[in-house]
């Protein structure tokens, strides 16, 4: 198993508190707007980096012409504009102070831009010039089999090759191995840097190395931000997924013991260093420009409402699994060969054909353990914030008087490898049909609407019938105020919900 062997009624300042923290912005006088034209070269291009014209206005330089639709975001918050026919876009009610723009197109080599706010004033940025592009994507996976799952790390390395990068599709790879558990291949043991090419045999890694860095920390959240960094500026494109490959213990550590310690929960464990990324410090190692398209986890247990909510401003989508995935995790050679036969696959269709093959090819080899897969929308994490902070506050309206119904949801609800997961919306669904209060069961509903409205893909088989993509930490209250509450707390989802406050107060 891939996982760690050892609206209810809302009260109007959480709400007030949530919307601050998810749109980036102020209120009154400390939010300004930008504008500015957005332009697509219609000539071949020149080069392969996005790049900024010194001019402002709504003509643009030749051999280009207006781009409408498209996007432009600001960094680290959901402000989004739309480019008019005449590539022209107006954001209103940014923070003031230095903001950074994405601004991307199909087609196009996405570009960045930086700006300065000034409360209650139009900021214009220079026109921006968008440089076609051949590639469509750029695939990075940082391949921490830096321990026990070495084998399956060769194993899913040679499954990639399987495929091998195209014209439209690169296959980057950063892998760190580990002595004693796999000796192919050569038995090296430190870190290379991968680009996967395509062969026929399935047990031999020939893909050139481009970079042979050694002994690295695959624990270390620097050197994730220093592969992805290296990765988009080596090979830009249209799109970025970023693979994590390792262990994963979702928000937590593996042993109750471990938990009172913040350090001991996150994915990407390296053996060798003892050592692994904390939840809190995945979005410092993935604040990358452009934003990443997908975030994806091939690591146990990851798909939870509290990774999701940390990593909201840092990805577009989130892809990973509710349970604990079986050791070889995914089979790589099914969902990329869609992506190298389809290259001009949104991200949203991408993601859904590694859910749903995923759990196609399983099924095809008599799989038949818990297994689960989601794609989730990152920007709506907001929303699934605001509705859990009024189911947490629901509930607790109905304690103690309805402590033993609420005790019989959690203990029926979809449960996983961890039994203090369980899945969001089967436990609300359970909730409001077993607490006859009218404000819990408003907000058990509006908590099952905002999971269906957030999870855009989802799978799951037999086993593991009763989910539905999005899992959410649910303990007793004295295992929480014994063990997890000092850590829980220090979640960007706690410090924003009540959820923590409902934790503490919940039945034992």
């Amino acid at each position: 198993m891939r996982i760690l062997v050892i609206a209810a009624l809302l009260v109007a300042g959480a709400l007030l508190m949530l919307m601050t923290a998810g749109c980036g912005g102020g209120s009154g006088s400390a939010v300004g707007s930008i504008e500015g034209y957005v332009f697509g070269q219609t000539l071949p291009a020149a080069a392969q980096t996005p790049m900024l014209a010194l001019g402002r206005g709504p003509t643009p330089p030749p051999g280009y012409e207006p781009a409408p639709g498209a996007l432009v975001m600001v960094t680290g918050g959901a402000t989004v504009a739309t480019t008019d026919a005449a590539g022209y876009f107006r954001l209103d009610r940014v923070a003031i102070g230095a903001q950074t723009l994405t601004i991307s197109k199909s087609g196009f080599l996405t570009a960045v831009a930086q700006v300065t706010v000034v409360a209650g004033q139009v900021a214009t940025v220079p026109n921006t010039l968008l440089q076609p592009s051949e590639r469509k994507w750029t695939i990075l996976v940082f391949l921490n089999a830096d321990n026990d799952l070495e084998e399956f790390g060769v194993q899913d390395v040679n499954e990639m090759e399987m495929v091998g990068s195209s014209p439209e599709v690169d296959i980057i790879v950063q892998m760190d191995r580990i002595a004693g558990y796999d000796t192919s291949n050569g038995d090296w043991t430190g870190c290379r840097r991968l680009r996967v090419v395509k062969d026929s045999d399935t047990a031999t890694i020939s893909s050139p190395v481009l970079q042979d860095l050694g002994e690295v920390d695959m624990g270390d959240w620097r050197m994730l931000r220093d592969f992805v960094q290296w990765g988009v500026a080596a090979y830009p494109a249209e799109h970025y997924m970023v693979v994590l490959w390792d262990h994963g213990a979702g928000w937590r550590s593996a042993r109750t013991a471990e938990a009172r310690n913040p350090a001991t929960r996150g994915v990407s464990y390296d053996w060798t260093v003892s050592s692994h990324i904390s939840i809190t410090d995945l979005p410092q190692a993935l604040d990358v420009q452009p934003r990443l398209d997908i975030i994806c986890f091939d690591a146990s247990l990851m798909q939870m409402v509290e990774v999701a909510y940390q990593l909201r401003h840092f990805g577009r989508l989130m892809v990973g699994s509710e349970e604990s995935p079986p050791g070889p995790g995914y089979a790589y050679q099914t969902f990329l060969a869609s992506l190298v036969a389809t290259p001009t696959m949104t991200p949203e269709q991408f993601a859904e054909r590694i859910v749903t093959q995923t759990l196609d090819y399983y099924a095809s080899i008599g799989y038949t353990s818990g297994l689960t897969q989601s794609a989730v929308a990152l920007a709506k994490m907001d929303g699934v914030a605001l509705a859990v902070d009024g189911f947490g506050r629901a509930l607790a309206t109905a304690m103690p008087a309805y402590s033993t119904q609420i005790t019989s949801a959690r203990t029926q609800a979809q449960r996983y490898a961890y039994p203090d997961n369980k899945d969001l919306y089967d436990f609300a669904q359970l909730i409001s049909g077993l607490v006859a209060r009218d404000n819990v069961v408003t907000a058990a509903q509006t908590v099952m609407q905002t999971v269906q409205d957030v999870v855009i893909a989802e799978a799951h088989n037999n086993a593991r019938r009763n989910s539905h993509g999005l899992a959410i930490f649910v303990p007793g209250k004295n295992d929480y105020n014994d063990f997890y509450r000092p850590s829980y707390q220090q979640l960007e989802f706690a410090a924003n919900t009540y959820w923590d406050n409902w934790l503490s107060v919940s039945p034992p």
